[in-house]
């Protein structure tokens, strides 16, 4: 599915298996350090008014929490497929999450933020 910088000097590597099911693999502290995470889920969460990504592993395993402040680019691997399809592009302003989802000969651009402790999509088109 791809790779995803998760903070200063960290990496997160995604993959399909058999079956359908996503496991991921953490890497920092220049691969000496791994976190592997089996059966993975991806979701959006608020915390005090900003977006966190939750990567989460089989239940009552390990899971990352990624909290979203700077600017960041390639966060398309790291959402869950209902809001970044396949060849989708992703990036965090600092104020919104954009998603660029492609539709045919045409691409559409999803605007996400955090509202009322929740995170939902804010754009009108």
């Amino acid at each position: 599915l791809g790779l995803g910088r998760v903070g200063e000097g960290a990496a997160v590597a995604l993959g399909r298996c058999a079956g359908g099911r996503v496991d991921g693999v953490r890497y920092a502290d220049a691969g000496s350090n791994k976190l592997v995470l089996v059966g993975l889920s991806r979701r959006v969460v608020c915390s005090e008014g900003r977006p966190h990504v939750v990567l989460g592993g089989d239940p009552g395993g390990d899971q990352l929490d990624l909290p979203l402040n700077e600017a960041t680019a390639d966060l398309s691997a790291l959402l869950p497929e209902a809001m970044a399809r396949p060849r989708s592009r992703a990036v965090w302003t600092g104020e919104a999450l954009l998603v660029a989802v492609p539709l045919g000969a045409e691409v559409a651009l999803h605007r996400y933020q955090c509202e009322y402790g929740e995170f939902v999509r804010t754009s009108a088109f």
